[in-house]
């Protein structure tokens, strides 16, 4: 690696090893929809809501690809008798960047919640969240309407909206 790029001179040196830590590091770049001619001139940083700790009490354990020994992939479990979004894979480190601070989400459950929905529809949940946010930002500077969503309001943190997308 270059001796002057940027990675060397101001991000390792303010970042733990830690990726939640990392992503709150001064030096990161943050979600912002702060571009002229928004209505609300929004700013989502990560919160500590979305930290670790707070999926553990919703971790069933982890899994793995058939024969692998790795067991690298996490299950959650909200404990939701009946509701077939209750439970699954992940989220994997990504997702809790693009349904939480990206569509300005603060809530771990409706993170996990989105994260099972789109599991279970087989989206890729990078790609749904940036699409997502790209709607709340249309919505936002007026360019979709409640008539083009369906009567949904696509305001920045309404998990509940978002869950309702068909």
């Amino acid at each position: 690696m270059n001796r002057n790029s940027v990675w060397i001179c101001h991000v390792r040196p303010r970042t733990s090893t830690g990726p939640a830590a990392s992503a709150r590091a001064p030096t990161i770049p943050r979600t912002s929809n702060t571009s002229p001619g928004t209505k609300n001139n929004q700013l989502t940083t990560w919160t500590d809501k979305l930290d670790a700790e707070n999926i553990t009490p919703y971790r069933s354990g982890m899994t793995g690809c058939f024969r692998c020994p790795v067991n690298c992939r996490p299950l959650n479990d909200m404990k939701m008798p009946g509701d077939r979004y209750g439970s699954g894979d992940g989220p994997e480190y990504v997702t809790l960047g693009k349904f939480g601070p990206n569509i300005g989400v603060d809530r771990i459950e409706s993170v996990i919640r989105l994260n099972n929905i789109c599991n279970d529809l087989g989206f890729d949940t990078a790609s749904t969240g940036s699409s997502i946010a790209w709607a709340m930002e249309l919505y936002q500077r007026g360019l979709i309407t409640k008539q083009h969503t369906q009567g949904l309001e696509l305001t920045w943190g309404n998990a509940d909206a978002v869950e309702q997308f068909d």
